[in-house]
């Protein structure tokens, strides 16, 4: 994930890394709620909305004062998020994204199932 600051992007974080500190699971498939293969998935439904609500979180203060967009780059098994807003991004901001990133990383490996902890390494 990046976040434009003024129009510099930050480091980027390290897609190879792993957290160690997520549960473990077993890779099973036979625990799937529906192991049929979804034919009918709409990608542009669900990139869309959540581009639009990044976008609504990075912007977050009443009054139009911060203006934000996000845009999705994809490649073979990877995905990246950048996040720009005009007037930069605090320190809390980085958290929430880091945090956000860790999150969205663990429900791309793991699937749905629930996180019991979750920290930045």
């Amino acid at each position: 994930m990046h976040l434009w600051n003024n129009g510099q992007v930050q480091q980027s974080s390290n897609r190879s890394g792993t957290d160690d500190t997520l549960e473990e699971e077993l890779n099973d498939d036979a625990d799937s709620a529906s192991p049929d293969v979804i034919t009918s998935f709409d990608e542009k439904a669900l990139k869309d909305p959540l581009l639009d609500r990044v976008a609504e979180v990075a912007s977050n203060a009443k009054g139009g004062r911060y203006v934000a967009a996000s845009v999705m780059h994809t490649g073979n098994g990877w995905i990246e998020l950048i996040i720009a807003r005009n007037e930069g991004f605090h320190s809390s901001d980085e958290r929430f994204f880091r945090d956000l990133e860790l999150i969205v990383r663990h429900i791309a490996t793991h699937g749905g199932k629930i996180v019991t902890s979750v920290s930045a390494t």
